[in-house]
């Protein structure tokens, strides 16, 4: 009995996709037939069956995957190689962004040490705009003479051991200057990178909502068998298949 059923669901899709073929519409079956049976006894009960429809996935489920880490949206939706293309994107922008961190904190601890070395700084407690401040006046006097003709009084600095620099040459003030920019420069492309995490995880999560719907479009199919009985009293079943891809 049960092969006898295969072999006539398979007749019924292969005959689906003929007429499908035919409509010019290879993207979805719709098969209806009716099959009559004897007469049943007075008092059957006639049940209508559904199958259950194709397991369909969450679009808000596959954006939320790949909003947390790229390409698990994609991956769970089917699409793996999308998937690896933006899993390996967001290994390529992390290692990117520590790499930047590591070499900036290297240069500013190059910066500090050649200012402590070449112009008597202490860099205690100082912050960037100190340093963009030694970095472009040979020294503190310079700066302040020139704070004093701009009337910024607020920003002269007290002449002492904690505000004190003066470069011996313009050479070591050159070199100075290279250490200091490279270090803001690496700063810089850092934070870029932090928004280019941030746009490939808002891209992979849209991606995977795309993803996702093409999936379900695809697997969106059902069966419908539905018997009743004819004015005559014989059994009748209606079974309607549709699928679309």
């Amino acid at each position: 009995m049960r092969k006898f059923m295969l072999s006539f669901l398979l007749f019924l899709l292969s005959v689906s996709f003929l007429n499908a073929k035919e409509t010019g519409n290879l993207n979805r079956l719709n098969y209806t037939s009716f099959l009559s049976f004897p007469s049943t006894q007075a008092g059957s009960k006639i049940v209508n069956f559904t199958p259950p429809q194709s397991s369909v996935s969450s679009t808000g489920k596959a954006f939320l995957k790949s909003l947390l880490l790229p390409g698990w949206g994609e991956f769970s939706s089917g699409a793996k190689k999308r998937a690896r293309y933006l899993l390996v994107t967001e290994g390529v922008l992390w290692t990117t962004f520590v790499s930047l961190q590591i070499y900036g904190h290297w240069k500013q601890s190059d910066m500090e040490n050649y200012a402590m070395e070449k112009a008597q700084v202490n860099t205690t407690g100082k912050d960037n705009t100190f340093y963009a401040n030694v970095s472009n006046y040979h020294n503190i006097y310079d700066y302040n003479e020139e704070k004093r003709q701009f009337r910024q009084y607020s920003l002269v600095y007290s002449v002492d051991e904690d505000h004190f620099w003066q470069w011996d040459s313009d050479a070591d003030s050159r070199r100075f200057d290279q250490l200091y920019t490279s270090r803001k420069l690496a700063g810089r492309n850092a934070t870029l990178l932090i928004g280019g995490i941030l746009l490939n995880h808002i891209f992979s999560a849209i991606d995977a909502v795309w993803v996702r719907h093409k999936a379900n479009q695809k697997l969106s199919s059902s069966l419908q068998a539905t018997p009743f009985l004819t004015q005559s009293g014989a059994l009748s079943l209606k079974l309607q298949f549709s699928m679309n891809w």
